[in-house]
């Protein structure tokens, strides 16, 4: 058996694991017909459970401030705008090339299995091995009631910054490299892209900081929590024991 690499993964809602699957059946079919409608709309969901998955959940899981929670959702609501604009500009101009592109992509980013009789799918994304045992030591740091020793916070704070750039590389970055985009509209994505993870990354800056020690135990347990072992890449490196033994 193959080693796991580790992996930020969640669970797709039955809504987007049928869109996806729709879309790449009509991609890969004998006579492919791309149904663009179906790519907006699993892009649109695709977007808004991984907003949900890596900013609003943890927000209403540590239990935010009113304030903080407000700049949390405007955030997640320009993050979503962002990617949708991009999506509606391009969907409809994709040659039959960009739709098996982003069919292998949406491909190379879910794992479906069976449950209860029933077929699901995870939406899987690979992290490097040395943060994900930052991040599963950082947790039992904080556990052990060092969660605001400004070193351990600080080592949060930078496994926070590596979990939203690789959330960015796959639902923004990833998406927009697959289309052979023209020079505008690929300054268009550059910009877009740009924008979220600089307020992303100043909110985590800005936040942080100011939480309860319950609160940055309460993040680094459900931060934690979202990775796991996925398909073996060998360029990942291996997944720590110490999430193995936790599963």
């Amino acid at each position: 058996m193959n080693p796991q690499s580790p992996y930020i993964r969640y669970r797709a809602s039955s809504e987007l694991f049928e869109l996806v699957q729709t879309y790449i059946d009509g991609v890969e079919g004998p006579e492919p017909q791309p149904d663009v409608d179906v790519l907006v709309r699993a892009m649109d969901l695709f977007v808004k459970e991984s907003v949900a998955t890596f900013v609003l959940q943890p927000a209403a899981h540590v239990g935010l401030k009113p304030a903080f929670l407000k700049m949390i959702h405007s955030l997640s609501k320009l993050t979503e705008k962002s990617a949708m604009m991009l999506v509606n500009k391009v969907a409809r101009k994709m040659s039959l090339q960009d739709h098996r592109n982003a069919a292998a992509y949406m491909q190379a980013v879910r794992l479906t299995y069976e449950e209860d009789g029933q077929m699901v799918g995870d939406i899987l994304f690979p992290i490097r091995s040395e943060f994900a045992e930052m991040g599963w030591e950082t947790r039992v740091k904080m556990l052990g009631g060092q969660a605001k020793d400004p070193a351990v916070l600080a080592e949060g704070i930078q496994f926070l910054h590596e979990v939203i750039d690789v959330a960015n590389l796959w639902v923004f970055e990833k998406p927009m490299e697959i289309l052979q985009l023209g020079p505008v509209m690929r300054k268009l994505a550059v910009s877009t892209v740009g924008t979220v993870k600089k307020a992303t990354h100043s909110l985590i800056n800005t936040l942080v900081p100011k939480i309860s020690e319950q609160q940055t135990v309460a993040s680094a347990e459900y931060f934690s929590g979202i990775v796991g072992p996925g398909p073996f890449a060998r360029e990942y490196g291996q997944i720590p024991d110490g999430f193995l033994a936790a599963r």
